[in-house]
């Protein structure tokens, strides 16, 4: 939960640091003489500027929200709710994790920015965001291939071209969510 939290509130400070940047290049190259007259010229950037400041706190808040009734209200925690007896999804969570760390994990790169993991018992699909991700429990999951793409050119350079397998992650657990990825 907390490298999550840490990423949502750190990638919330890039707008201020884009205002700042902004208002920096324009003082040096002497455009300026003062951070007024730079606010007043540019109404547009102090606009932003104003949303710069905005965002951190709404995402901190954000984060306070998901914080109540000991994270209860984080996104995570409906994802590990369907697997949970008893409400009890720190065990859950606790499971994920222990086998995430084991070296018996199978991977599967489907992006430069998401991959799949299969482990001992669960298929785990690990989003764009650092906070989005897809679980199912093996033991309820049947797989499906979706649709194959075959391209005659490669971006390895392999002769044959390469191909794209789109598979359906069914999840049979109810209040628990089906997922699709593509893969080479």
């Amino acid at each position: 939960m907390q490298p999550t939290n840490a990423s949502i509130n750190l990638l919330s400070l890039l707008p201020g640091y884009l205002a700042g940047y902004c208002y920096f290049t324009s003082y040096v190259d002497g455009h300026y003489p003062s951070m007024r007259a730079f606010w007043q010229s540019n109404p547009t950037a102090l606009s932003a500027l104003s949303l710069a400041i905005a965002t951190p706190i709404a995402m901190a808040v954000l984060v306070y929200y998901w914080s109540i009734d000991n994270w209860s209200r984080h996104p995570f925690v409906s994802k590990f709710l369907p697997f949970a007896s008893d409400g009890q999804w720190r065990q859950v969570a606790g499971d994920i994790n222990t086998e995430f760390r084991r070296i018996d994990k199978f991977t599967i790169r489907t992006s430069p920015i998401a991959k799949v993991v299969v482990t001992d018992n669960w298929v785990v699909l690990v989003g764009q965001w650092p906070w989005q991700f897809e679980l199912a429990h093996q033991s309820d999951v049947t797989t499906t291939l979706v649709a194959s793409d075959h391209h005659h050119i490669s971006t390895e350079g392999h002769l044959g071209g390469t191909q794209y397998l789109t598979v359906k992650v069914n999840n049979g657990r109810p209040n628990a969510d089906s997922f699709v990825f593509r893969c080479i």
